[in-house]
């Protein structure tokens, strides 16, 4: 089944920041391992949100230190099949996002296992967001189910380990605008329709959080659209002053609860777990960007900056409102002690099998 998008790839202009033999590995390594990757799958309770918080730690833990994550697509095949994804076209539209992002990229931190993190949280949240709201209209139907693993799948596609300041030179969104432009061809040959494409593109774009803490970044535009559409806003601003790009969100509340929701995902791993989790991800982002050290005010840094202190959604705030607070009681209080550097990585706690404040038992890998 993988192979036949082998005939969908050799049609499509050359790709831009890979080769298209690695594309084609892509294919081949997914399809080789598709079975077994799809089994382990199923034992995942904590995927759609049956499982413990202690076994998503765990299997965040599995994946970094055994190294034996399943590939992006086997998630995708999974949460479409759970969800009822049945249109054929949306989903092979699916599976190709799913691949581009199976190709390697081995970046300390936005590499491969990252758009899986990613993948996950936006699971974890369609499944939530559809039981809070079953029976109503605001649930999520397949179309904006797939256009959120979509997104999810290509957000940081062919990131190259740098942010959007090159030589101090800013250049707005250009990791963004690089991510959908690498896989427009690929999804509009699977017969993604202009107006899917369109909102994946505005999605894309409001995962910027650059420049931080500038009230006017793409990221900030998208939380004023959501409390605009949804948190009573409206009535004390009639209109909003989005970017000529961003408009479509002025009107469109489903799109701007999709966007928020994939900006959740992408930060919920680093921001909304537990403490361990947190340490963990702020030393391999700072890895990337070449900062010898993590500290505990690193960690507010962030949740100030880019996170706002707050989950906006309401599945968000479900899963990850309570962690959230207890981050940053952590962080502050770790910073009134001495804000000490963080370990190595492979001496953090996350990795040797400990929670932030408490010891827990080793995991055993195996």
């Amino acid at each position: 089944m993988i192979k036949a998008f082998k005939n969908i790839v050799e049609q499509v202009a050359k790709p831009q920041w890979c080769s298209q033999k690695d594309i084609l590995t892509a294919i081949s390594d997914v399809d080789d391992a598709l079975h077994n990757d799809l089994k382990s799958i199923k034992k995942y309770d904590c995927i759609f949100e049956t499982g413990t918080q202690n076994d998503l730690v765990d299997l965040l833990r599995m994946w970094h230190i055994a190294d034996n994550s399943p590939s992006l697509s086997a998630l995708c095949i999974t949460a479409c099949d759970e969800f009822g994804v049945n249109s054929p076209d949306l989903r092979q539209t699916v599976m190709m996002a799913g691949i581009l992002g199976d190709v390697t990229n081995d970046n300390p931190y936005h590499n491969n296992l990252h758009f899986k993190k990613v993948l996950l949280q936006s699971i974890r949240m369609i499944a939530v967001h559809n039981a809070i709201y079953e029976g109503t209209e605001k649930t999520l139907n397949e179309y904006d189910i797939t256009t959120l693993i979509i997104a999810a799948c290509i957000h940081d596609l062919g990131h190259d380990g740098r942010g959007n300041t090159l030589k101090g030179v800013y250049e707005e969104s250009r990791l963004e605008r690089q991510s959908f432009s690498y896989a427009e061809s690929y999804l509009r040959a699977c017969g993604m329709d202009k107006s899917q494409l369109n909102a994946l593109k505005v999605m894309l774009l409001t995962t910027d959080v650059t420049p931080l803490g500038d009230l006017t970044n793409s990221k900030n535009q998208m939380c004023a659209a959501y409390r605009f559409h949804f948190t009573g806003d409206r009535r004390l601003h009639p209109s909003l002053n989005l970017s000529t790009e961003l408009k479509p969100m002025e009107k469109d509340a489903k799109l701007t609860l999709l966007a928020c929701m994939l900006h959740e995902a992408d930060i919920a791993t680093s921001a909304g777990i537990n403490y361990t989790v947190t340490q963990f991800e702020t030393s391999l982002y700072h890895n990337e960007i070449g900062v010898r050290s993590s500290k505990p005010s690193h960690i507010i840094d962030f949740l100030d900056d880019v996170c706002q202190r707050t989950f906006l959604t309401a599945a968000g705030r479900k899963l990850f409102g309570t962690n959230l607070e207890r981050i940053i009681t952590l962080a502050e209080q770790n910073v009134n002690n001495g804000n000490e550097v963080f370990p190595a990585l492979e001496h953090t706690n996350f990795y040797l099998g400990y929670s932030g404040d408490r010891p827990e038992k080793n995991v055993a890998i195996n």
